[in-house]
């Protein structure tokens, strides 16, 4: 994460933790990028570095879609216009309203 202290990312969400999601169960990639799904759950640090008036709510307007549930997205501080949806990191379950193994 070379720039955007603060800005939405994995390692400010509660279910981060040691390169993995613990909400997903699922490994994360590395790299320069910026890391976020829809379950994104923000740490008190997320806090520290933002304001009040940076909510997360907020900042999610930046990339003007919705998220799909269970998909991890990337993109760079500088363009969140462009961000890309990499890898499924779990496979909702419509029917049973839950995730599938």
């Amino acid at each position: 994460m070379p720039n955007g202290k603060g800005a939405l990312d994995c390692i400010y969400c509660h279910h981060h933790g040691e390169g993995r999601c613990t909400f997903h169960d699922a490994d994360l990639p590395e790299g320069d990028l910026h890391r976020i799904c829809c379950n994104f759950e923000p740490t008190a640090t997320y806090w520290q570095h933002n304001s009040q008036f940076f909510p997360p709510a907020r900042r999610f307007t930046w990339f003007r879609h919705d998220f799909e549930p269970g998909v991890l997205y990337l993109f760079s501080y500088n363009s969140p216009e462009k961000i890309e949806r990499t890898i499924v990191l779990r496979t909702p379950d419509y029917k049973g309203n839950g995730w599938r193994k």
